[in-house]
């Protein structure tokens, strides 16, 4: 089912290829917007997620049947995939497992929270790189000593004969002050 948006565009609702709650998938045009879910309850001061074998075999296919139809595939997750941030207190339990995935099946772009702080990094795709961006938490506040100001990014993604341009804009907080401004603009494809 679908509904149109502001653009005059075609969105699909969230649903998992197989009845499933994760990893679903909403479409925007020729965007695909995949979710999957690290979220599990952990004991006190722990924050670990976990990425298992069923989501994986959803995802796969997820990414399989959008990457023939031609899709730019964002795949969302909670907890980094990428093994930099990983740490026994707060990382993903089964990342090795999601960046196999992603580098049988490809992917165009990988966004995750959980962390609080922006950063950029990439993990192997199957024809290139893929893109991992995390977000410093909306909720985080200025002066706090431990997270990045409050921050938000914005993407633009575009057809581009057979490919796709991609530009990221991060928007937020200064650490003084109470401007949101641009803090970066970058092309990713």
């Amino acid at each position: 089912m679908s509904e149109p948006n502001t653009n005059g565009g075609r969105i699909s609702k969230g649903k998992g290829s197989d009845g499933s709650a994760f990893p679903f998938i909403r479409r925007l045009d020729d965007i695909a917007v995949i979710s999957c879910s690290s979220a599990v309850p952990t004991r006190p001061l722990l924050a670990t997620g976990r990425f298992d074998d069923e989501q994986a075999s959803r995802l796969a296919r997820l990414l399989t049947e959008t990457g023939k139809a031609g899709l730019f595939r964002v795949v969302m997750i909670h907890h980094p995939p990428n093994p930099e941030l990983q740490h026994p207190s707060f990382g993903l339990k089964g990342h090795k497992l999601f960046r196999k995935i992603i580098a049988e099946h490809g992917a165009e772009l990988i966004l995750h929270g959980h962390t609080h702080r922006s950063s950029i990094h990439s993990i192997s795709g199957l024809k290139h790189e893929v893109p991992v961006i995390g977000v410093a938490a909306a909720s985080a506040a200025q002066g706090s000593g431990l997270d990045d100001p409050a921050r938000y990014n914005l993407f633009r993604i575009e057809k581009s004969g057979n490919g796709w341009t991609c530009t990221m804009r991060e928007y937020g907080y200064q650490r003084l002050g109470t401007d949101i401004v641009m803090r970066l603009q970058m092309r990713i494809y």
